[in-house]
């Protein structure tokens, strides 16, 4: 299994991280991918990777971060990626929850397409955090374009009637620990609409706990908890579901050498 999608350099981890992630080999994790957040994380996310062989890192902007910028920090922040940027850019994308203030979302739009812009220049994958925007995120994929190299579209949330239109743009989906919760019908019917594929999994840890698990975080050895919910939902086996994933996840950001 490889968790395309984390946030392991957060400080929920800082008393144990290297114990859990021993737990995650364990349990057949074979690597993870942690997504940029904010420029005030990107010295701790490059120590992470220092560290740990088996993390690659991403940096972005997340809607959220953009959300509690202004234009000018944004501007820099933007200024500050370029430097930054390795494998992957992400995550970024667009979020209308209520996590947002509504006059944060024409800035958002601005950081989407300037980070799309950005991964399309230096042709690598992009992580996407859609959230309550499916439809306007879709038409600027459309307008700006996807890097030839791909990306993914984190803990999807969208219906399984849009799963073609993300997967005709070059898209892989990923599923976190959502599906597991049964009143989740929507993400649950996505699940057996990707193809085989097209489809990752994901922690999303800290974040993002699964309902089968009584806990105040999120664990990186629970992607298992993700794997079983889909062999379950697409009526395939666990190992196959694992693999594939793994596979997937290997493909999309080159590091096949984690198989």
């Amino acid at each position: 299994m490889i968790d395309a999608h984390c946030h392991l350099d957060f400080k929920e981890f800082d008393s144990d991280r290297g114990a859990l992630l021993e737990n995650a080999e364990r349990v057949g994790v074979r690597g993870f991918i942690v997504a940029g957040v904010d420029p005030k994380g990107w010295d701790r996310q490059a120590r992470l990777e220092l560290d740990y062989p088996n993390i690659k890192v991403a940096y972005g902007l997340h809607p959220w971060a953009v959300a509690r910028m202004d234009d000018a920090a944004v501007d820099r922040s933007l200024e500050l990626l370029e430097g930054r940027l390795g494998f992957a850019l992400g995550e970024t994308g667009l979020d209308r929850s209520r996590h947002c203030a509504k006059d944060s979302y024409e800035r958002q739009a601005r950081a989407f397409r300037a980070q799309l812009s950005l991964a399309i220049e230096r042709n690598i994958p992009i992580v996407l955090h859609i959230v309550a925007a499916h439809g306007l995120a879709l038409d600027i994929l459309r307008e700006v374009g996807v890097p030839a190299a791909g990306g993914l579209v984190h803990s999807y949330s969208g219906s399984a009637e849009l799963v073609s239109s993300y997967e005709d743009l070059g898209l892989h989906l990923s599923f976190s620990a959502a599906i597991c919760n049964l009143k989740s019908r929507k993400v649950r019917d996505a699940v057996r609409m990707v193809s085989r594929e097209r489809l990752l999994v994901e922690t999303d840890c800290p974040d993002q706990i699964s309902d089968y698990r009584n806990a105040e975080r999120n664990l990186p050895e629970w992607l298992t908890d993700v794997v079983r919910e889909v062999s379950s939902i697409r009526q395939e086996s666990f190992e196959d579901v694992a693999e594939y994933t793994a596979q997937n996840t290997a493909r999309l950001f080159d590091l096949e050498d984690w198989l």
